[in-house]
């Protein structure tokens, strides 16, 4: 999970230069759809990524 992260990272910064300069508005528009996919995406993992290290603590409760 921590490698998916990472690669989505790498991609969110990649679609934000894009969108600072690019001189073609389409492209930046299109950079700008990508970055919020890239987000929502990343916010799936960190999820992903905080309930898995909840469960490895001890005590921890099940839903």
């Amino acid at each position: 999970m921590h490698a998916e992260r990472s690669t989505l990272e790498r991609a969110l910064a990649l679609s934000q230069a894009r969108q600072r300069f690019v001189s073609d508005r389409t492209e930046a528009e299109s950079a700008r759809q990508e970055e919020e996919r890239l987000l929502a995406d990343l916010d799936l993992v960190l999820t992903r990524i905080r309930a898995e290290e909840y469960r490895r603590r001890p005590g921890a409760r099940r839903w």
